[in-house]
């Protein structure tokens, strides 16, 4: 979805019919299909959750596809150590974590992974997704940092939904 501002959305961007449960052990992550047309950075991510109860948080990262494997491969930007309040009991909403500063950087042509964890105390949902073509998969880890690399990696059994980033160039 090309633009003429100088920007693009590249992922999927349905909510999802219903919520998946998000093991606090697990990294998960979504395949991005759609790559950028452009050479650029990275203005935001924005995956859709919502809570059954009190508040959450959530780390997201964009990690690079590694064809031969189809799963990701290495981290490309993380949502730092500020993570994002998930505050609403219902329905899927919106979060969207906005990079400032210095903005990671993606390349025209090349596939990415869309990835988030959850903090250990928190029950937050996601949306799922039955989209045709795209793939999803959780990886044993701990919450907070990001590995450089995942590994243990497994396909889940559900697809997510609302997964994209906003692509400036």
């Amino acid at each position: 979805n090309v633009s003429a501002g100088g920007t693009e959305t590249i992922g999927n961007e349905s909510v999802g019919a219903s919520a998946g449960s998000i093991n606090s052990s697990y990294i998960y992550c979504g395949k991005v299909t759609e790559t950028p047309a452009h050479n650029g950075s990275v203005n935001s991510v924005t995956v859709s959750f919502n809570k059954a109860s009190s508040n959450g948080e959530v780390h997201i990262a964009l990690y690079t596809h590694n064809s031969g494997s189809d799963v990701p491969e290495n981290l490309v930007a993380n949502s730092g150590s500020g993570a994002i309040a998930i505050t609403n009991a219902t329905p899927l909403t919106d979060y969207t974590h906005t990079y400032t500063g210095t903005k990671p950087t993606v390349s025209s042509g090349t596939q990415y992974w869309i990835c988030f964890q959850r903090a250990a105390a928190n029950e937050v949902t996601f949306g799922v997704d039955s989209g045709s073509g795209r793939r999803s998969l959780c990886t044993l880890d701990t919450y907070g940092s990001w590995p450089a690399t995942l590994s243990n990696q497994g396909t889940a059994a559900e697809q997510y939904g609302k997964l994209y980033f906003v692509n400036s160039y």
